[in-house]
């Protein structure tokens, strides 16, 4: 039964290892609000929960990990890349 588990966890850990690897360097970035005083919901992706999230972005000094809809987000960071 431990082997089993173990067997599990090594595959899971690659398996979120090569998804990550395959996702451009600015989908690993946390989002940037930046120091402007704008108000524009965006989105960015959240390598930890693999989704695509909201934030406000103040409208300049952003990242590459900001989005104008979340459609964006997930065609450019989600998972479904190959």
């Amino acid at each position: 039964m431990n082997k089993v588990l173990i067997i599990f966890v090594i595959i899971a850990y690659y398996s979120i290892v090569l998804v990550n690897c395959q996702r451009p360097d600015s989908c690993n970035t946390p989002p940037v609000t930046g120091p402007c005083r704008g108000y524009f919901p965006r989105y960015n992706f959240d390598s930890a929960s693999g989704q695509c999230k909201q934030f406000i972005y103040g409208g300049c000094n952003g990242n590459g990990n900001n989005f104008e809809t979340e459609e964006d987000c997930m065609d450019q960071c989600g998972n479904s890349q190959s």
